[in-house]
């Protein structure tokens, strides 16, 4: 017989091939190459996929309760109420005070509590910071300029740089949520 038309590469006499303690064959060198090549991809392309779906959960999270909270304090008259109150900047969740770089509104001046205002519990954001409603400007003084618009009444979340860019007495025509923040406007 042919040894090419067998399809297999000629042996030498009394050649065995290499088998492992219960008689089956090993990995051979390319298959373990192989092995470590799969591995190393996964282990290097999973983490920051994984990162970035738990980075979007976080966010949606903070959206779905910030969301929430402007539904219901507009439902509880959030704006008659504190117009009459008139005594706290801001009203605070639970959790660390964010840092303001550019708008120091957001962390000096007197801070109420949110929970005197909403029946339902009301834990930090999902970086570890409290929501914040910037109820100082209901104060028609606290207005950004000389604008006759009312400002942006606003439930906030630093999210996730844990810094408020958001403008505190923004107009409210021109109001938008700054940089990476999570927020809704009550009125």
């Amino acid at each position: 017989t042919n040894i090419v038309s067998l399809g297999r590469w000629p042996r030498w006499p009394r050649q065995r091939r290499a088998t492992v303690k219960g008689g089956q064959r090993g990995f051979s060198g390319v298959r373990l190459l192989q092995a470590l090549a799969g591995i190393l991809v996964l282990a290097v392309l999973a983490p920051p996929g994984v990162a970035t779906l738990v980075n979007r959960s976080r966010i949606d999270r903070a959206q779905e309760a910030v969301l929430g909270l402007a539904e219901v304090l507009r439902a509880t008259g959030l704006v008659d109420r504190a117009r009459g109150q008139a005594a706290d900047d801001l009203l605070g969740g639970p959790g660390n005070s964010p840092e303001a770089p550019g708008v120091r509104q957001w962390v000096d001046g007197r801070v109420g509590s949110l929970t005197d205002y909403v029946s339902l519990p009301i834990r930090s954001d999902p970086w570890g910071n409290r929501y914040m409603v910037n109820i100082g400007v209901t104060r028609t003084s606290e207005a950004d300029g000389a604008s006759t618009e009312p400002p942006a009444l606003w439930v906030l979340s630093a999210g996730p740089n844990g810094l408020v860019e958001t403008r505190y007495a923004a107009p409210a025509v021109s109001a938008v949520v700054g940089g990476d923040d999570v927020g809704a406007r009550i009125e």
